[in-house]
């Protein structure tokens, strides 16, 4: 027992060192793990505000196109009024043209006729030759 006991007692004096060595061991890969996942952390975080930055961007330019639109929406409605406006023009001026016309036509038949009543009148009023 005696062989036992001082076996046990050299067994039993690594122990406290080992112990020892296995709390510095855990408190390191321990504060390593901590490490790693603060460092982690802080690129997710870092990451989130790229991503956040690029949201940010991508609303402004969403606001910027949202104003663009309006704006072209606007011009439009003003082309549409003008052109409604120039329509009604062209056919106020394609109805004075047929009015125009038709009075040249009138005029033309008038003249004709004028013409060959002159042409008649001459006749008779010169003496037969």
């Amino acid at each position: 027992m005696n062989r036992l006991t001082s076996k046990r007692a050299f067994l039993s004096s690594f122990l406290p060192p080992l112990a020892a060595l296995a709390t510095y061991t855990m408190s390191d890969k321990t504060s390593n793990d901590v490490k790693n996942l603060h460092r982690k952390i802080i690129e997710e975080l870092e990451g989130a505000g790229v991503e956040k930055a690029k949201i940010e961007e991508i609303q402004e330019g969403l606001e910027g196109s949202e104003l663009n639109m309006l704006k072209n929406v606007e011009r439009l409605r003003m082309l549409e009024i003008k052109t409604t406006h120039y329509e009604r023009k062209t056919e106020a001026l394609e109805g004075e043209v047929l009015r125009w016309e038709d009075k040249h036509e009138e005029l033309l038949l008038k003249y004709k006729s004028l013409q060959r009543d002159f042409t008649d009148l001459q006749a008779s009023v010169e003496p037969d030759i």
